[in-house]
């Protein structure tokens, strides 16, 4: 199974969330990939690895699209690629509070892509070939997305079986959701009917905040009868404390307050089991 985690709005915690659900997955035992696929790294410098020492994603989309040129009168292009052709050597097995997983990071180069993809005849599905064989590798793969809505997450989306939407309870960021709905739409429309929604996270709530909760509700109104709206995740400056430094020690001390927002991630994680079954 392969998630995207995606709004086209930054702040909303798309990276954490992908760590968190990378996290929780990996220590219930499931092989677990997570794709950094943002010019800006955050996820890979999250996990303590220098983006600008690595050949990651970008490295993995240049071998896929100098095949393609190359390749690009074969009808059978699609079946011909075996994705030995470096994924593997980008994957980087990372340690996060004491639990193992794999990252393909990300580093700056990967502006530089999105540039080509958009000048493809397949633009769209360069990311969907050069996973190839790798995809059953794992039990679940998860895409932090770039905050835009260009054709690095149009391959993110056209490789993915199901995409969740971190979303701030805030007129700005829920003004943005309704552009990712139709990015969404045009996707399964165009290059991938069979991409679902897992849900609909929402993020940093502060049960007191009166707007939030009233954002809350017109959420559940609006969208909660087609999309599932998971239980808000918590705003806790202890948790990103916590993620900031990658300590299990630093969970353990904050155990108590991070609680309710692992609790809020932990439904998430129960959903993707659900279906990934």
């Amino acid at each position: 199974m392969i998630l995207s985690i995606a709004n086209q709005k930054g702040g909303t915690g798309k990276t954490t969330t992908t760590l968190v659900l990378a996290y929780l997955l990996a220590r219930r035992g499931k092989k677990v990939l997570a794709i950094d696929f943002d010019p800006q790294a955050s996820l890979t410098m999250a996990l303590k690895i220098n983006p600008n020492e690595v050949s990651g994603v970008d490295r993995v989309l240049l071998n896929c699209i100098a095949k393609y040129k190359e390749q690009q009168s074969d009808l059978d292009f699609e079946d011909t690629i075996s994705f030995d052709i470096s994924v593997n050597d980008a994957i980087e097995t990372v340690s996060f509070m004491d639990v193992e997983f794999d990252l393909i990071p990300a580093n700056p180069e990967l502006e530089d892509i999105e540039t080509q993809l958009k000048s493809m005849v397949d633009g769209d599905s360069i990311l969907l070939w050069s996973l190839g064989g790798c995809k059953k590798k794992y039990d679940i793969i998860l895409i932090d997305n770039r905050p835009a809505l260009d054709w690095l997450v149009v391959n993110a989306l056209t490789a993915s079986d199901y995409i969740l939407a971190p979303v701030e309870l805030s007129t700005i960021a829920l003004g943005g959701f309704a552009e990712l709905l139709k990015t969404v739409a045009r996707v399964k429309r165009k290059f991938n009917e069979n991409l679902k929604w897992l849900g609909i996270l929402p993020v940093k709530f502060e049960r007191r905040n009166k707007d939030m909760n009233e954002k809350l509700e017109i959420l559940r109104e609006k969208i909660g009868k087609h999309i599932e709206i998971f239980p808000p995740v918590p705003k806790s400056v202890s948790l990103e404390r916590m993620l900031h430094i990658n300590s299990a020690d630093e969970l353990m001390k904050n155990v108590k307050s991070a609680k309710n927002v692992l609790q809020a991630y932990e439904n998430v994680v129960d959903k993707i089991l659900e279906v990934a079954k």
